[in-house]
C-alpha cells in the first residue's frame, strides 16, 4: 500500500523508477542469453551483440547510485566474468561527464541480500571507528539487490584480485607452466604483493628506488594505508564470520587499500568440500605472511601497530555491540540463507567476546587470533589450489 501511494504520487520520478526496471529486465535477459553459451568467447560475442541490439533508454539512472545518470555502453569494454553465475562487467558513458565511464558488475541468479546487509554493516563499522577517531580505509562498495536473484555492485577501479596479481607476475615468469607457478607462489612466495606494491613485479625489480626520496615517501603511504584497511578488515571479517575466503575474492588497490568482496558466506557458515571444511578459520580471519611482508614483517613497529589496530577496532565495535545485535536481530525473518536463527546471533555475540570482561582480556585473545592466522597454512593451501584451478 506504501509503494503504491509513494507510486501515484511520486510525479516525474516515477519515470525514472520505470526506466529503472525496463533496464533491469533486459539486462537480466541478456545475462541468461550469455549463460547458454558454452565456451568464454561465446559469451563475450553473445553479449557483446545483445547489448549492441537492445534498446535503452535515451538517458536513465542507475539502481545502484540515483546520483548517476547513464546513456549507452561502451561496449567494447563490456565483458563477461567468469565466476559460476557469471556476472556482466558493464561500462555505461556518464551522461552528465562525456569524457567519465562508469562501471558496475549486474548479477543474474545471485541472492544479494547478503552482501547487501554485510556492506551496510561494515560501512556501519566504518563510522564507529570514524567516531572513535580511526580511519580504517575502508572500501565498502555500494551493492544493491533489485530482484529476485537480481541485483548490482559497484566496481572499485584500480584494483586487483590477490590471485590476479600471482597471475600477472607469472605470465612471463613460467610462459605455459603459469598456472603452476601460481599455485607455488601463492603457497610461498612472501613478497610477490610487496613487489607489485611497488611496482616491481612486471619490471623484475624488488624494490623501489629507495634513494629517491619521493619514491620513499609514495610507498610509506601505500605502507600506512594498508596498514589501516587490512587491520579494519581483519576485525570486519571476523566478527562477521566472513567465509569463502580465497585470493580471489579479496583485492588490493595500487595506492595500498585492501578490501574485501563477494559475501556468500558469514556468521561462520564456511564452505565445505566432500564433507570438509575448506576453510579452518574458526577463531580466525585471513591474514598471511605474504600481507605481513607488505609491514616489513612480524618483527616490524608497523606490524606492533596493525596488532593495537585490530585490538582497538574490536574493542570499539564492543562498544556498539547492541546495535549491531539489533540489526541482524531486526533481519532474522527476511530468508536470507545464513541468517535464520537466534543462534546465528549467538555467533556474533561470540565474535565480539562478550562474555571477557576487561578489555585487557579482549586484546590478550585477539592477539592470540592474529597469530594463529599466520600460522595457518590451510588459507595459503587454499590461495594455492584456487590459483591453479582458476589459473588462465
Amino acid at each position: 500500500m506504501l509503494l503504491d501511494l509513494y507510486l501515484r504520487n511520486c510525479g516525474t520520478h516515477r519515470l525514472a523508477l520505470g526506466h529503472q526496471l525496463l533496464v533491469m529486465k533486459r539486462l537480466e535477459n541478456v545475462a541468461n542469453k550469455v549463460k547458454l553459451k558454452d565456451t568464454k568467447e561465446e559469451r563475450l560475442a553473445e553479449l557483446k551483440e545483445q547489448l549492441a541490439r537492445c534498446d535503452f533508454p535515451v538517458k536513465f539512472q542507475l539502481p545502484l547510485n540515483p546520483d548517476l545518470s547513464v546513456k549507452n555502453f561502451v561496449v567494447d569494454k563490456c565483458r563477461v566474468m567468469e565466476s559460476k553465475k557469471k556476472p556482466l562487467w558493464l561500462v555505461f558513458k556518464n551522461a552528465d561527464k562525456e569524457d567519465e565511464e562508469i562501471t558496475v558488475m549486474f548479477k543474474a541468479g545471485d541472492d544479494l541480500r547478503q552482501d547487501q546487509l554485510t556492506l551496510q554493516v561494515m560501512s556501519i563499522m566504518d563510522n564507529f571507528w570514524k567516531e572513535d577517531g580511526l580511519d580504517m580505509k575502508m572500501n565498502a562498495y555500494k551493492c544493491v539487490c533489485t530482484g529476485d536473484e537480481l541485483g548490482m555492485l559497484e566496481v572499485v577501479t584500480n584494483a586487483n584480485t590477490l590471485a590476479g596479481i600471482i597471475k600477472e607476475n607469472q605470465g612471463e615468469k613460467h610462459g605455459t607452466r603459469k598456472k603452476f607457478g601460481a599455485a607455488v607462489d601463492a603457497f610461498t612466495n612472501q613478497k610477490i604483493f610487496t613487489q607489485w606494491l611497488m611496482g616491481g613485479a612486471r619490471e623484475g625489480s624488488d624494490f623501489f628506488d629507495m634513494e629517491d626520496e619521493s619514491s620513499t615517501s609514495d610507498y610509506t603511504t601505500i605502507q600506512r594505508n594498508f596498514l589501516f584497511s587490512s587491520a579494519g578488515y581483519a576485525v570486519a571479517t571476523f566478527v562477521l564470520g566472513i567465509g569463502d575466503r580465497h585470493n580471489d575474492n579479496i583485492m588490493l588497490k595500487k595506492t595500498g587499500e585492501l578490501f574485501h568482496i563477494d559475501f556468500g558466506h558469514f556468521l561462520g557458515n564456511f564452505k565445505s568440500k566432500f564433507g570438509f571444511k575448506r576453510e579452518r578459520l574458526e577463531g580466525q580471519f585471513v591474514f598471511t605472511p605474504a600481507m605481513a611482508h607488505i609491514l616489513d614483517g612480524t618483527k616490524s613497529d608497523l606490524f606492533k601497530e596493525f596488532e593495537s589496530l585490530c585490538c582497538r577496532c574490536l574493542l570499539t565495535l564492543r562498544k556498539h555491540a547492541g546495535v549491531l545485535i539489533t540489526l541482524f536481530s531486526l533481519m532474522l525473518s527476511c530468508g536470507i540463507p545464513e541468517l535464520q536463527s537466534e543462534e546465528d546471533i549467538t555467533y556474533l555475540k561470540q565474535r565480539l567476546m562478550l562474555d571477557l570482561e576487561t578489555e585487557a582480556e579482549v586484546e590478550m585473545e585477539f592477539r592470540k587470533v592474529i597469530y594463529s592466522s599466520l600460522r595457518t597454512k590451510t588459507t595459503r593451501a587454499n590461495d594455492a589450489i584456487h590459483s591453479w584451478v582458476h589459473g588462465a
